[in-house]
């Protein structure tokens, strides 16, 4: 599965069929455009994820005319991600706001971590998995007052998914 930075974001203007395209034609499989923010489901033979992300990153620039960033998950990855509920129920289902997933290019360090985790407040609650974060935003990520250009600058590359496209792609990726 890949999660691609920055796509259909004005001016990047994207269609659903050149991403499938420009994937079959990479050698992947079974390729499938999951919405139109760049999440990729596919198959592939290659087993070594920071190989592949790297040309699927060089394979879409000159097709796409700008340079991507390529969060890549394994579909066991994928549904362990959406499977996970890192906050207290009550406190999800107080909220006026929808979690969100923030994907990680490689895990963060401890002292990234914990500077990220000491910006949570009731307003803005944050947890860590693996390589991803998970923030769950009181109302609208557009309220916060999160700093997430700090968070960016602390942790590396970053893209976001609600986790809601999350589970929905997870029931789909039960074939790969």
């Amino acid at each position: 599965m890949a999660f691609l930075r920055r796509i259909n974001v004005t001016p990047r203007r994207v269609s659903q069929r050149e991403l499938q395209t420009a994937f079959e034609r990479m050698g992947f499989h079974e390729v499938e455009v999951y919405g139109g923010s760049g999440n990729v489901i596919f198959a592939a033979k290659r087993a070594s994820v920071d190989p592949m992300a790297t040309a699927i990153r060089h394979g879409l620039g000159p097709v796409l005319g700008f340079d991507v960033e390529v969060f890549l998950r394994k579909a066991s990855e994928v549904r362990a991600i959406a499977a996970r509920e890192p906050f207290n129920a009550e406190k999800v289902a107080a909220s006026e706001g929808t979690i969100q997933l923030v994907i990680l290019a490689s895990r963060a360090s401890q002292q990234a971590r914990a500077n990220v985790l000491a910006m949570a407040t009731a307003d803005d609650r944050l947890a860590f998995d693996a390589r991803e974060l998970y923030w769950l935003p009181r109302a609208s990520t557009a309220d916060s007052m999160l700093d997430r250009d700090l968070i960016a600058r602390l942790v590396g590359p970053m893209t976001f998914r609600t986790k809601r496209t999350i589970e929905q792609i997870a029931a789909k990726s039960f074939y790969i």
